[in-house]
């Protein structure tokens, strides 16, 4: 591995750190989110791989720590997801949540549906596992 790619997924590590130190012990939405988007920033600077060279999405998890404080900013990081990772059922999930939340159902039940598609064959669907275990209880 070079230094280049040690100091990338140093960057994520440390900003991954961060986050779940601010919302599992600390109870700080706002500092996890933006530690989370720091570690987003730094996938983001990562050339293109094939598999990618983050482990999984970051931005999921931005999602799922803004869905109660700022629904736009959550749907925003889904959507976004969506767009790199098409039809990824923990976004697809993440959307709905949002968009129910915003009092969208009819948009929330499309991605319900697409997500269950997503999730068809996967080895465990109910209950979902949440999309970054490390912040979740």
């Amino acid at each position: 591995i070079n230094a280049s790619a040690k100091s990338e997924w140093a960057e994520v590590v440390q900003a991954e750190l961060e986050a779940a130190r601010a919302w599992r012990i600390e109870g700080d939405g706002v500092r996890a989110a933006g530690a989370l988007a720091k570690a987003v920033a730094a996938v983001d600077k990562m050339p293109y791989m094939e598999p990618p060279r983050w482990y999984y999405p970051p931005r999921q998890c931005l999602g799922y720590v803004l869905r109660a404080s700022n629904a736009t900013a959550s749907l925003a990081a889904f959507t976004r997801d969506l767009h790199d990772f098409p039809e990824n059922g923990w976004s697809l999930s993440g959307a709905a949540d949002v968009l129910d939340a915003l009092g969208r159902g009819a948009e929330a039940e499309g991605h319900r549906e697409r997500a269950a598609v997503a999730w068809q064959f996967a080895d465990v669907w109910q209950p979902r596992p949440p999309p970054c275990p490390q912040l979740s209880a």
